[in-house]
C-alpha cells in the first residue's frame, strides 16, 4: 500500500478503531514517508563539494545556515497554519486547572484528519512537480 492509500486510509478509518490499527497503518506510512525524508540530507554532502567545486570556495557554513534558516520559516508557518485551521474548526485547548477535555468536537477531528491526509498528498505533488 503507498502513501497515497493511507493518506485516504486516514479520512475513512473510524474513531473506534483497534490501536493496532493505528501502529500498523503508521509503520507502514512511515516506510513511504522515509525516502523523501532522507534524501535531502543524504544529498547534503554532495550539494556542498559540487558547490566547493563550482565556486572555488568553502561554503558548507553559509550552506547550512541557509538550510535551517529555510526549515525553521517552514516549520513556523506550517505549525502556526495547522494550529489557525484547527482552531478555526473548534479544537478546545486544555487549559490548567481546569476540567479535563476528555473529547474534541467533530469539526475539529474532521479538520485534523483533513489535514494529516491532503496537506501531505499536496506537498508531496508540488515536491515530484518540482522534481521533474
Amino acid at each position: 500500500m503507498d502513501f497515497t492509500a493511507h493518506s485516504i486510509f486516514i479520512l475513512i478509518i473510524p474513531v473506534i478503531v483497534s490501536p493496532l490499527a493505528i501502529y500498523i497503518s503508521g509503520i507502514l506510512m512511515g516506510f513511504g514517508i522515509s525516502g523523501p525524508g532522507l534524501i535531502p540530507h543524504t544529498m547534503y554532502g554532495d550539494v556542498i563539494d559540487a558547490g566547493q567545486i563550482k565556486l572555488k570556495d568553502c561554503l558548507d557554513g553559509q550552506i547550512s545556515g541557509f538550510t535551517n534558516f529555510f526549515n525553521k520559516i517552514a516549520q513556523t508557518v506550517g505549525l502556526s497554519l495547522v494550529m489557525f485551521l484547527i482552531s478555526l474548526a473548534g479544537f478546545r485547548e486544555q487549559q490548567i486547572g481546569v476540567v479535563l477535555i476528555i473529547e474534541q468536537p467533530d469539526s475539529a477531528m474532521l479538520m485534523i484528519r483533513v489535514i494529516m491526509a491532503i496537506a501531505p498528498l499536496i506537498f508531496r505533488s508540488i515536491g515530484i512537480f518540482i522534481s521533474n
